[in-house]
């Protein structure tokens, strides 16, 4: 999953923008979906947290329902099924959630 909690990075990195190629965590944090968390300042490194719970609530639901052919409310259902099969070891069932997410990915991603 794309959860950006704690990811590190750079400055040079953030304050990119090439609309050619746009990446991921600078458009995040360029729009607000991700702040600062702390500095390191031997190494220049940042990490990144989001703003808040409903800000990162918001996000992966948003990026569940993009990558999977559900309705807008089951992606959230299908990351708690995952977690409750983790929680139980029901390693079959986790399988084949895992597998009918794969099969309804578009072949280009």
């Amino acid at each position: 999953m794309y959860d950006f909690d704690d990811k590190e990075t750079t400055l040079t990195h953030l304050s990119s923008y090439d609309i050619e190629r746009l990446t991921l965590v600078p458009f995040l944090f360029q729009t607000g979906y991700l702040t600062f968390k702390s500095y390191d300042e031997e190494s220049g490194i940042y990490t990144l947290k989001y703003p808040n719970l409903e800000v990162k609530k918001s996000y992966l639901e948003v990026l569940l329902d993009a990558y999977l052919e559900y309705p807008s409310d089951q992606g959230i259902v299908r990351v708690n099924e995952i977690r409750k099969c983790l929680l139980k070891g029901e390693i079959d069932r986790l399988e084949s959630i895992l597998n009918s997410i794969f099969k309804s990915l578009p072949y280009e991603l």
